[in-house]
């Protein structure tokens, strides 16, 4: 599962642009996870919540790709 300081972790490695937008991926998928846990999820949520997090993951492995590619070769 997803632990809000790996979260936290990663939004350090975002583009400025993209903040708000993965800030808002990452509530929500906290939000989900909550509920989960509390009360279950509906079918909607629960694909919702898969999308979402599949989202957050493209976005870090794009980043990382991105931190890869400035390294340099001595």
């Amino acid at each position: 599962m997803w632990g809000c300081f790996e979260l936290i972790f990663h939004i350090k490695h975002i583009r400025k642009d993209d903040i708000m937008k993965i800030e808002d991926v990452i509530n929500r998928i906290n939000i989900l996870y909550k509920k989960s846990q509390e009360e279950g999820l509906t079918e909607e949520e629960t694909l919702e919540q898969k999308e979402l997090r599949q989202r957050y993951i493209d976005n870090v492995k794009s980043n990382f790709r991105a931190q890869l590619e400035t390294i340099e070769k001595k």
